[in-house]
């Protein structure tokens, strides 16, 4: 070591620009402290406290997100993912299984990666890796309802986009979507991330 100080929390006042630090930049704004993070494929910044009273004299600055690279394309999760979890779904033991999905930014393209796993009705665990060009992971909650169980905020603590699919078998699926940033999320819409 050169003896330079090591910046383990990087920070900025709403208003001022500067590009998010390695490990993510904490943003003090009018009513929010935001962590804003960047990688190759998107930028986010999601809520980490509220602040009462509002501090008068900082802008306001949203949570936000926004890809660097082409969004991947709905037939991905419609004509890949879904037919996946639709299978775990309806599985011969007569159990309705979770399932899960990675989608691979690849440096040009999409592709999905379906890593071995252990499924039940109320979970899914894989031993395997996340893959490299990892971005968004998706599972599934067969035929309930999505929602954002503990067990799910618990897991979900690293700098992705989740996602999780229920009411499968109904003739409309319903999707859920967040983006993290070490167990802090932000909520996002179908078309924030796929491209129709």
């Amino acid at each position: 070591m050169d003896g330079s100080p090591i910046a383990l929390v990087n920070a900025r006042l709403s208003g001022v620009e500067q590009a998010p630090a390695a490990l993510g930049t904490y943003i003090l704004t009018r009513h929010l402290i935001l962590l804003e993070a960047e990688r190759e494929e998107f930028r986010a910044r999601v809520p980490v406290a509220l602040i009462a009273p509002p501090i008068l004299r900082l802008p306001h600055e949203p949570p936000g997100f926004a890809w660097k690279v082409p969004p991947p394309p709905i037939e991905t999760l419609t004509h890949q993912v879904l037919p996946f979890f639709v299978c775990a779904s309806q599985e011969d033991s007569g159990q309705q299984t979770e399932a899960l999905a990675n989608l691979v930014w690849t440096g040009s393209s999409w592709r999905t990666h379906f890593p071995r796993q252990l499924a039940s009705p109320a979970g899914v665990q894989t031993s395997e890796p996340l893959p490299a060009g990892a971005v968004v992971q998706l599972h599934s909650h067969a035929r309930t309802k999505p929602f954002w169980s503990s067990t799910d905020n618990a897991d979900e603590q690293g700098f992705l986009i989740y996602g999780v699919v229920g009411c499968i078998g109904a003739t409309a699926p319903r999707l859920l979507l967040r983006v993290g940033i070490n167990g802090h999320w932000f909520p996002l819409r179908w078309n924030d991330v796929f491209r129709s």
